[in-house]
């Protein structure tokens, strides 16, 4: 540790010889010294940087959803709706739940593209706020990764929803595809005005 401080200390010693330049002459090295062991801009906080990926990932997922054709207001599932639920979600920690269980219902629907790009940025949004939750000291420690899709076991979902997922497929997906894209411009919302734990 000691080396590097001295180091730098007899660079800033020469360059202030240089600059100097004896008679009245100034050194342009002295500058361009300087410039190299300048040190470099600050980089912003982990948890600014992890709410700007939460938030970019969040915008591009919901511009995804915006592809998908939504809903007709007339269709409606049987009392109760086993489906999670549209509205914004309160925390971080109520996003990263409501925004797995669209997870695993998004991993019980048979797969298209598009499903398998909405599946992966769902995973990468979910790690991302947890690890925001983590930092703010309001989430557990982050574990290892869950194993990738194709190594994964099905997914576990409430009775009541795997038996509508059966009768009705189409119409379930329909249905939480367009609560997803509520549900992440709710969090689209939070992360810009600052969701707390």
């Amino acid at each position: 540790m000691a080396f590097p401080v001295r180091c730098l200390c007899a660079l800033l010693w020469l360059w202030l010889q240089l600059a100097k330049g004896g008679g009245g002459r100034r050194c342009v090295g002295g500058g361009a010294l300087w410039v190299a062991f300048s040190p470099p801009p600050p980089s912003p906080p982990r948890a600014e940087k992890l709410r700007a990926d939460a938030r970019s990932l969040s915008r591009t997922l919901s511009a995804r959803l915006g592809d998908v054709k939504p809903p007709p207001p007339s269709l409606r599932l049987s009392a109760p709706d086993p489906l999670p639920p549209a509205d914004p979600p309160p925390n971080l920690g109520a996003a990263e739940q409501r925004l797995r269980r669209f997870q695993r219902l998004l991993q019980a629907l048979p797969p298209t593209p598009l499903l398998l790009q909405l599946r992966s940025d769902l995973d990468n949004l979910c790690s991302l706020l947890q690890a925001m939750a983590v930092l703010k000291g309001c989430g557990d420690p982050l574990g290892p990764g869950p194993p990738p899709y194709e190594h994964r076991d099905p997914p576990q979902l409430e009775p009541e929803l795997k038996e509508l997922l059966e009768e009705a497929p189409h119409t379930v997906a329909a249905m939480a595809l367009g609560r997803l894209r509520s549900c992440v411009e709710g969090v689209v919302v939070g992360l810009e005005g600052g969701v707390g734990c």
